[in-house]
């Protein structure tokens, strides 16, 4: 749903009926900017639907598969030039590593996992037993985080 927020002028009958209008225009969100009570006018912000705008394939596809930005496509390269942000990627879109990825993306991970079979998906998936976790992805916790050792400084004392 598209909604557009627009200035919109009221004048009211006598000042009662500014009153109203304008507190049930707050009422509804709107955001009074300025009031002239000598002319018993107002302008106010107001939000209007303007209309449904249906969803394109590319959010069908985010829907699905989430959100992911430029900067995780292999398509994508680093600009080389470090004034400018933006590139132009091997598909012709002049992108940053922070735009909304392609449908090219989309379907190409959609590709890669038809291609990998059931069985390599049991073997790369990580079985957690006890407190840590064996097999494919040993030394690392429940949480996916790597135990770190701490070791705290003693202050030596000048001598």
């Amino acid at each position: 749903m598209r909604r557009e927020k627009r200035v919109k002028l009221i004048q009211g009958a006598d000042l009662n009926d500014l009153e109203r209008i304008i507190n049930d225009r707050l009422a509804d969100g709107g955001e009074l900017i300025s009031i002239d009570l000598a002319s018993l006018t107002c302008a106010m912000y107001t939000t209007e639907i303007i209309g449904d705008i249906p969803k394109t394939a590319l959010d069908e596809l985010e829907d699905a598969m989430g959100r992911h930005s430029c900067g995780e496509c292999p398509f994508f390269e680093k600009p080389t030039d470090g004034r400018k942000k933006w590139t132009i990627c091997e598909q012709g879109h002049r992108v940053t590593k922070d735009s909304r990825c392609c449908a090219t993306y989309y379907q190409m991970r959609k590709e890669e996992a038809r291609d990998i079979s059931k069985d390599q998906r049991e073997d790369a998936r990580v079985r957690c037993e006890g407190r840590g976790c064996r097999g494919v992805a040993e030394g690392i916790t429940a949480s996916g985080v790597r135990p770190i050792q701490w070791t705290e400084q003693i202050p030596s004392v000048g001598m």
